[in-house]
């Protein structure tokens, strides 16, 4: 049996060391979308890599001490320029970003390892993702909100959990589509209920919100007979049909730092009508500047060193400042290394 991954297939488009857009996209792709995309075509082709290693540490998806390499990979980041279906190394890099995020905004918001939550994992070892959310529970209880992508195959949703109210909600960008959610509402049910257990609290269970009273669209027999009369609720944005499900998985994680701020679900609301182009271009951007400022590694920096110098791209040294910010955020690993090495360099 297959089982479903929030993992994309390497795209048929994507050709190694060829542009990942063209000339006139990158005109209006923004500065840290052209910055990455100057940093992989002067690859030399002696080093030609696969991919960009991202080394951080674990225990800011909550799962242990030791630190942790990711890669992303240029065809995912071929898909990312391109608004495709997005890997989950772009998600988690995403995550990271909303940990960084929300932790300099101080936040009372935890976030959940979105490679750890996909349908292939819990079928593989479901007793292993109930203790791990088991124990995010007790470490985010003074938390309001706890999120998380979830990718029950071939599409990405948001899961947001609510301690105070016991409600976990669900923003799905496809909620037209059939979807089995049965799998992870049991290990959320089973992780909540161990939790209480755990910590001697009142055992009430999880109340799943798919769909919210607040948001209703009354179909007429003009619209479709099937639903003359009847209300349809939905609850986030809506995306035409495409893969784009990964930049509204991002949007609304942004969107869902909103119940921080709310009494109860009812009020807390989402407009229904899907993304604009301005919206995809603005978490492209963010996560290319992500990568740029918090991903690449010392010897990288050598290389956007010399572009800085040898190319017309100016927003080199702009990115090379940014690396120090992050250098000083303790979200990544090693990274006293890249403070010397840009005061050596003059950059600093």
């Amino acid at each position: 049996m297959v089982v479903p991954k929030g993992l994309t297939s390497i795209n048929p488009d994507f050709s190694l060391g060829k542009p990942l857009l063209t000339v006139d996209e990158l005109q209006i792709a923004g500065a840290a979308t052209n910055a990455l995309h100057s940093f992989y075509m002067k690859l030399p082709l002696s080093k030609k890599r696969n991919d960009i290693l991202l080394h951080f540490k674990r225990s800011h998806f909550f799962r242990s001490l030791d630190n942790e390499f990711l890669n992303v990979g240029f065809s995912d980041i071929f898909d990312l320029f391109n608004y495709h279906a997005l890997d989950v190394f772009i998600l988690r890099c995403f995550t990271l970003h909303m940990v960084k995020k929300t932790r300099q905004m101080d936040l009372p918001v935890g976030f959940l390892d979105p490679e750890l939550i996909t349908l292939s994992t819990m079928c593989v070892d479901k007793s292993y993702v109930v203790d791990y959310v088991r124990k995010a529970l007790g470490k985010f209880a003074k938390k309001k909100c706890i999120m998380f992508a979830h990718n029950p195959g071939q599409h990405w949703v948001v899961v947001a959990i609510v301690p105070k109210w016991n409600k976990v909600l669900y923003l799905d960008s496809a909620r037209s589509s059939p979807r089995d959610d049965s799998l992870l509402k049991d290990v959320l049910d089973e992780a909540f209920l161990s939790y209480c257990n755990t910590y001697g609290i009142a055992k009430n269970k999880l109340v799943h919100v798919n769909k919210f009273p607040f948001l209703e669209m009354l179909f007429t027999s003009a619209c479709d007979d099937n639903f003359a009369g009847q209300s349809l609720a939905v609850i986030c944005h809506q995306q035409h049909p495409s893969s784009e499900c990964g930049f509204y998985a991002a949007h609304h994680m942004n969107l869902a730092l909103a119940l921080l701020n709310v009494e109860k679900a009812e009020e807390f609301e989402v407009p229904t009508s899907p993304l604009g182009d301005d919206v995809l271009d603005s978490i492209r951007k963010t996560i290319a500047s992500f990568i740029m400022s918090d991903v690449v590694t010392c010897d990288d920096i050598f290389l956007l060193v010399e572009m800085m110098f040898t190319s017309a791209c100016d927003d080199i040294s702009l990115l090379l400042q940014m690396m120090f910010t992050s250098a000083c955020d303790d979200i990544f690993a090693d990274c006293d290394d890249i403070v010397l090495l840009l005061e050596m360099l003059g950059i600093l």
